[in-house]
């Protein structure tokens, strides 16, 4: 299947799995946490195929999406199945889907 993304999009998602994978989120002897790549940046945030893309590498990036997107089921269900999610990512879920309790319910306890 063809990317949907661009090429920038696509580097902007390898520098997400990189980010994670060397542990810059991080703060040990010697190092400073850096900010997420998507914390410093507005370019993207509300477009559907680049979150998605996004929280399936990093939960995470729930947390910089846009409203709308922080309450799209399928946005919210793919960080759901990232290797990242965990109970506080739940926090980034958008309010309408909080507001929903039989979704927001499957998705606490999945």
């Amino acid at each position: 299947m063809k990317s949907k993304l661009s090429h920038v999009q696509n580097a902007l998602i390898e520098e997400i799995r990189n980010y994670n994978k060397e542990m810059r989120w991080d703060n040990y002897a010697g190092h400073k946490a850096e900010p997420h790549i998507l914390e410093e940046s507005v370019a993207y945030l509300d477009d559907k195929n680049f979150m998605l893309e996004a929280v399936k590498v990093d939960a995470y990036c729930l947390k910089f999406a846009s409203e709308r997107l922080k309450n799209n089921k399928i946005i919210v269900k793919a960080a759901n199945k990232s290797e990242t999610f965990s109970e506080f990512t739940l926090e980034f879920v958008g309010e309408d889907l909080k507001n929903d309790k039989i979704f927001f319910n499957k998705l606490k306890n999945a």
